[in-house]
């Protein structure tokens, strides 16, 4: 259950969205970081220095949470990268509460801690002083002022990130992770048509100043003229030409099928010459043997996803390859009973992955806000 929600497919989508609007901090950090020296000027907030004796509280508080996780599982061992990037957000969120003249009381801690680590069970003086001592080698009024720092932060994201998730959402998310399909198609290679295209210097020159773009280095240099990346420019352009002689042969056999298609998909193929291949059962995330390195896009699969059993794409689908005619041979069915069982499961991980980008969109405004500059860090 959601395990493929967790693959390269899902990391892809959620990584492209962050990127967009990540903080410099989450990029920053590694072992030298946290070798400097407790004078060594790591940063500027506003016009205020920071320096590693300042910072490093918060590179305690990131140590903490990462021992208060549990250890068995590999997720929740924090690199030196992960540690650095986890005090530079304590540090900006701690910033804003301040601001925000957020405040937490003794009793509120005592709650925390009665939770956290006595699942709310009755508290335990000397069972706490030993797992705080022995355990966390921290003495407990220190231990208690991280806690308190720890609610502050919580109560600043409940108050401006949100993150709310609809039927419609939580239903796709578990189509996604549970539904089944089969497909069938017939695949063009672009080499089919090799012998067929001609490219004259005029086409050349036309197509380079219509797409300069194409041929941009990276930084600030000029683009290259025409005569220095000619034969670059060539297969560019018979690249397009065979995609277009590609495209136009697909749609023409889309055409025969639309009007009075009666032989099979594989008869179909083998009268042209072409592969016909069918795949086994797969769901919306999972890596399609068949296709190979010409993976299908998110929305190929999405279309697939949403046809009737027999029917076809009713475009052709050009990938690295060539181009593809595909079918839809079967799809399973949306398993209502089971959905109503495990909506809540779903609903929580929708939440959950919705909330971590709502949170680095936070983080990004508040980094402005503050003006928080970080140094570059040179490895020693």
């Amino acid at each position: 259950m959601l395990s493929k929600l967790r693959d390269r497919h899902i990391k892809k989508i959620l990584w492209a969205l962050v990127l967009i609007i990540v903080p410099s901090f989450i990029l920053w950090g590694g072992s030298s970081f946290l070798r400097k020296k407790k004078t060594d000027t790591l940063g500027k907030i506003g016009k205020r220095e920071i320096t590693m004796s300042s910072f490093d509280y918060y590179l305690k508080m990131a140590r903490l949470h990462s021992l208060l996780l549990p250890q068995n599982e590999e997720k929740n061992k924090f690199t030196n990268q992960e540690i650095v990037a986890k005090g530079w957000e304590y540090f900006l969120l701690l910033w804003k509460a301040k601001k925000e003249k957020i405040t937490v009381s003794d009793q509120e801690v005592v709650e925390t801690i009665k939770k956290m680590l006595f699942h709310n069970e009755k508290f335990n003086k000397d069972d706490y002083l030993r797992l705080i001592g022995r355990g966390l080698r921290i003495q407990p009024r220190v231990f208690e002022e991280y806690i308190r720092d720890f609610v502050k932060i919580d109560k600043l994201l409940k108050k401006y990130v949100e993150a709310e998730t609809s039927d419609e959402e939580i239903k796709e998310l578990y189509e996604k992770d549970t539904q089944k399909a089969k497909i069938s198609y017939i695949f063009v290679p672009y080499e089919k048509f090799n012998n067929e295209i001609s490219i004259t210097p005029l086409e050349v020159s036309e197509f380079y100043d219509k797409n300069k773009s194409l041929f941009k280095k990276e930084g600030d240099a000029p683009i290259p003229p025409l005569e220095e990346i000619k034969t670059s420019v060539e297969e560019k352009l018979k690249q397009e030409k065979l995609k277009e002689k590609t495209e136009k042969f697909c749609e023409g056999i889309l055409e025969k099928i639309n009007q009075d298609w009666e032989e099979g998909l594989k008869k179909t193929a083998d009268n042209l010459n072409l592969t016909f291949k069918e795949t086994g059962y797969f769901k919306y995330y999972n890596f399609i043997e068949a296709f190979g390195s010409d993976e299908l896009d998110q929305e190929t699969r999405k279309i697939i996803f949403s046809l009737t059993k027999g029917q076809f794409i009713s475009h052709p689908i050009l990938l690295a390859k060539g181009g593809y005619i595909i079918q839809l041979n079967d799809i399973t069915s949306f398993n209502e009973e089971e959905f109503k069982e495990k909506k809540e499961i779903y609903q929580n991980y929708l939440y959950q992955s919705k909330s971590f980008i709502e949170r680095i969109k936070f983080l990004s405004q508040l980094e402005k806000e503050a003006e928080l500059k970080i140094y570059p860090q040179k490895e020693m």
